[in-house]
């Protein structure tokens, strides 16, 4: 069962449309209408790739879920 909030591998393609590799992704939100579609972020490491206006900085000590008990 998907949900809002998990971290889950995903496909994305290449800009040529071409087959790329697994990248962490964020569950953001599940598209209304008859398809099972998710609004979903990237998750990366490359900071260094940032564009300044465009990509969020999350730093490691900010909290931007709940933390949820698995117990």
């Amino acid at each position: 069962m998907k949900e809002p909030g998990q971290v889950i591998l995903f496909r994305f393609p290449r800009a040529d449309l071409s087959e790329g590799k697994l990248r962490p992704a964020l569950l953001l939100s599940e598209v209304p209408g008859p398809y099972e579609d998710w609004l979903i972020c990237m998750i990366s490491s490359q900071v260094h790739q940032r564009i300044d206006g465009f990509d969020e900085l999350i730093e490691e000590a900010t909290r931007i879920l709940p933390v949820r008990d698995s117990r």
